[in-house]
């Protein structure tokens, strides 16, 4: 009986949100986790579903460890990666091999995975006079063709981190890729998933709905820290350009299913 109730209410949800497309944001450090397998599982009910779904990767351990193989310099200004000119190379081949291993595992529940190019998404070196960052950047919009390509509902678009400037191409924030997806797309949903219970307070609790003046507000305060800045930010930017939910959701506890398709709160939802 519990049981029938539930796939009651997730038809009930996945019936509102049919066609409606989700944005997804994982981490590096969520593709080595021996929850894995179980997001991708999660993810592919979504999209067999009827949900059109683009899935965007963080690769910043992977990245890391590459660098050092290759006797690179890590720098971080801000909670950002400064990136050398001679790491992109390097960046490329992290994400061509990380995108071959997310479609391995795709298609062992039957599901195909297509990559969107770098060249789909268009950003702008974050250098300044003041501040350099080498070839780092900031997504600033997506191609047409880029967006077209996330409509196809007979694959997952998967997208790195990495943007085109130019000629070449530049290391950006893999939440700000998510955040211009979302933006370009007129998703209904942006998702980040992340190793934590969504965003929490002091004392340890999580907050299950706030409003995006809310999360202003918790990062003015010094209340959120680190990994939770930038979703917060780019969460607040989403809202401004139309997206209609954000939420932040903890893969270690699989949570992602019991978020979107029942009205129980498993992590936090920013809300207008």
């Amino acid at each position: 009986m519990e049981l029938a109730c539930v796939l009651r209410e997730a038809l009930a949800c996945l019936a509102k949100l049919r066609g409606q497309a989700l944005v997804l944001k994982i981490g590096g450090e969520v593709i080595i986790s021996p929850q894995f397998k179980q997001v991708v599982s999660d993810i592919a009910l979504l999209h067999l579903a009827g949900l059109p779904i683009t899935l965007i990767f963080g690769a910043g351990q992977q990245i890391d460890a590459e660098m050092r193989k290759a006797g690179l310099e890590i720098i971080k200004k801000d909670g950002l990666r400064v990136t050398p000119l001679k790491a992109i190379p390097i960046i490329k081949d992290v994400c061509d091999s990380i995108f071959l291993e997310i479609s391995r595992v795709f298609a062992e529940v039957g599901v195909k995975c297509n990559f969107l190019p770098p060249n789909r998404i268009i950003a702008s070196p974050l250098s300044s006079p003041d501040n350099n960052y080498g070839s780092t950047g900031r997504a600033d919009k997506m191609s047409v063709e880029g967006v077209k390509q996330t409509e196809d509902l007979k694959a997952i678009t998967v997208a790195s981190s990495l943007a085109s400037y130019k000629e070449t191409y530049l290391n950006v924030n893999a939440d700000e890729v998510a955040y211009i997806v979302a933006k370009e797309t007129k998703t209904e949903k942006l998702i980040f998933l992340t190793g934590v219970d969504g965003v929490q307070v002091k004392d340890g609790n999580t907050i299950f709905q706030i409003t995006a003046a809310d999360a202003a507000l918790l990062i003015k305060n010094g209340t959120v820290s680190g990994g939770m800045i930038p979703k917060l930010e780019f969460a607040v930017k989403a809202f401004a350009d139309g997206v209609r939910s954000c939420h932040i959701v903890n893969y270690k506890r699989g949570h992602l299913l019991e978020e979107i398709l029942t009205t129980t709160r498993a992590g936090t939802i920013i809300v207008p």
